[in-house]
């Protein structure tokens, strides 16, 4: 599932918390930089979506492209952007309205990879589940009876834009249903179970575990929705954009070594190692939908756009945003070069 994050205000308090709050760094991965190599710090959550970052560390893929990638897990979603900007990360994962709030101020962050897309007619990896008593009711339930729902979504991430673009459909917004944010998944789901309530957003493994418990059914897939949406990404921030060597280049190809063996799918090695990262078990990692990642690394930046346009029609951002203020397909392009 998507990594999710407050967004950034526009407030000048909160453009000083921005710059100036102290933070914490908690470096989870790796030793300082070998004689020789490049250090990169680059942010990672133990999810599946991370896989071909991991995979392509366990493999010594960055090794072979003469880098060292230290893995960064910080406390919050939110310290993520303010350590990119400052440069105490080179790499990031965690994409947010706050972080389209700093590109639309002019800051110099970009999407260069993809990490993951809403492929239709695939299995589910994203979705709206419902309780099973409502799941086959909603698509032909009139406006009046949707207006008495409850909805598990994050007002600032992508279930409230995907939600959003459904309602539209049936005349609706997002103020005409109500939503309720519970930030951890087990309360979303302990909630979905009790009728506090009726429909929650949430990827895997959440879905095979909750559909398999009976305590919810997939009602609306989110590739349903928005086919083709870049649900994950790669971003590079002002230290690896302003590099003048070729580390960015050299680890969009090692990350891209990583895709193509994601791409072989549950494979014995595939599951040690990712079962290793993610605390899954084997039988379950085997189990679950696995996101699409295209083995290009490229994306199709207009959803995001979308995204954008929407984030500030909510007033979570600043202004909308041009898909070339979101997009730079410069190095992944050169990484793909034999």
């Amino acid at each position: 599932m998507p990594d999710r994050s407050l967004t950034v205000p526009k407030s000048v308090f909160h453009r000083f918390l921005l710059l100036f709050v102290p933070m914490a760094l908690l470096f989870a991965g790796g030793p300082a930089a070998a004689a020789g190599k490049t250090l990169l710090r680059v942010s990672a959550l133990p999810y599946l979506t991370f896989a071909p970052l991991y995979l392509a560390d366990a493999e010594g893929y960055f090794e072979q492209e003469g880098l060292t990638v230290e893995f960064v897990r910080l406390q919050r979603n939110t310290d993520y952007l303010v350590a990119l900007l400052r440069g105490e990360v080179d790499v990031d994962t965690i994409f947010t309205a706050g972080m389209m709030n700093a590109m639309a101020r002019g800051e110099k962050i970009r999407v260069v990879a993809s990490r993951g897309v809403l492929s239709a007619g695939g299995c589910v990896t994203n979705a709206f589940v419902a309780r099973p008593d409502l799941a086959q009711k909603l698509d032909a339930m009139p406006a009046e009876e949707l207006r008495k729902l409850t909805f598990g979504v994050d007002p600032t991430w992508l279930d409230s834009f995907f939600l959003q673009q459904w309602l539209a459909g049936r005349g609706l917004t997002l103020d005409d249903v109500g939503t309720k944010y519970l930030p951890a998944m087990p309360a979303r789901i302990e909630a979905l179970r009790q009728g506090g309530l009726d429909v929650v957003f949430m990827g895997e493994p959440w879905i095979t575990r909750t559909v398999g418990d009976r305590t919810g059914t997939v009602w609306k897939a989110a590739a349903e929705i928005a086919p083709g949406f870049p649900l994950s990404v790669v971003v590079f921030g002002p230290a690896m954009l302003g590099r003048t060597d070729d580390a960015g280049v050299r680890f969009l190809r090692a990350y891209l070594r990583g895709v193509e063996r994601y791409a072989e799918g549950k494979t014995d090695r595939n599951v040690e190692i990712l079962s290793k990262v993610t605390k899954m078990e084997p039988e379950l990692l085997r189990r679950i939908c696995w996101t699409d990642i295209p083995r290009d690394g490229k994306l199709d930046p207009a959803g995001l756009a979308a995204y954008a346009d929407w984030a500030a029609k909510r007033g979570l951002t600043d202004r909308p945003l041009a898909p070339g203020e979101i997009w730079e397909p410069k190095f992944v392009d050169e990484a793909a070069r034999p």
